[in-house]
């Protein structure tokens, strides 16, 4: 994929399981949350994202505690309704003080992340849930 043009550059990128449509100015993407993509996804995410927005994505990294600079918490009503595609942009082109990560890192990093944080946002529902519960 060309993370300009949003269009695949590999003939053989459809057959791993990547499908790019367009909604909006985002784009839509339907990745298959396997193992490996998980862990590079986390790999990736720690190096890149988890200084600003923490290991569970709540937004409280070093900006917020050391500088109080706001960061995005991946866990609000407004992030939880992203599709894929819109995280992906994000992380390409970036968006107010958050920098374009276009070019360290590679397309399928960011697919990644993208995978790595609707794990976080699960893991979230799933601890919300077990504590409503009781567990």
């Amino acid at each position: 994929l060309d993370g300009a043009h949003q269009r695949a550059q590999d003939p053989d990128e459809a057959g791993r399981g990547i499908a790019v449509g367009h909604v909006g100015s985002a784009v839509a993407v339907a990745i298959p949350a396997r193992e490996d993509l998980l862990r590079r996804g986390e790999e990736r995410y720690g190096i890149y994202c988890r200084p600003c927005h923490d290991e569970r994505g709540t937004g409280q990294g070093v900006l917020t505690e050391y500088a109080n600079v706001p960061t995005a918490s991946f866990h609000d009503e407004q992030r939880r309704g992203y599709p894929d595609g819109q995280f992906f942009d994000i992380i390409t082109n970036g968006v107010g003080l958050m920098p374009a990560y276009r070019y360290p890192i590679p397309v399928r990093d960011r697919w990644a992340i993208v995978a790595w944080v609707r794990e976080l946002q699960q893991q979230r529902v799933e601890r919300e849930a077990a504590l409503a519960a009781g567990r």
